[in-house]
């Protein structure tokens, strides 16, 4: 087995390496991944106009969407713990109580719909959690994005 080096010229400062520039594409997916995230079937009154109850007819996204929904949203409350421990250990405490309230914003939004409830309270506070989260996603991705050379 033999190994190659790359010679030439050092690449320079605007280039990207190959890792970063696919580190980058996956943060710039993050980065769309809330707006996506919110355009699922409608159902219960929301958007507006939609009649109050169940949907009729559940697509098969949206089964799959329902599916993973749970481990999803775990992880999603995990994921804001984990990386506002990254940003306390790196100085940036704006970012890391931004990511703390994101987190528990989000678990005790998922928590009133989680139990049940189809209450219009309980649906507006699980979308506004929702629309948080993901906006945190975004807003993370970027700053990432950002830094993703450094």
């Amino acid at each position: 087995m033999t190994t190659t080096t790359r010679s030439g010229p050092p690449a320079s400062a605007g280039a990207c390496e190959p890792d970063t520039r696919v580190t980058r594409s996956l943060l710039g997916h993050g980065v769309l991944a809330g707006p996506v995230y919110l355009v699922a079937d409608p159902a219960n009154g929301f958007p507006r106009g939609t009649p109050p109850g169940p949907a009729a007819h559940l697509s098969w996204h949206g089964m799959g969407h329902l599916a993973a929904g749970g481990a999803g949203f775990a992880c999603l409350v995990a994921g804001c713990f984990v990386v506002a421990r990254w940003f306390t250990g790196h100085g940036r405490p704006g970012w890391a109580v931004y990511s703390r309230v994101t987190g528990v914003a989000f678990l005790v939004g998922f928590g009133a719909t989680a139990s049940g409830s189809d209450s219009p309270a309980a649906v507006l506070a699980f979308w506004a959690a929702v629309t948080a989260a993901l906006a945190w996603l975004s807003a993370v991705s970027v700053y990432a994005y950002r830094h993703a050379a450094a």
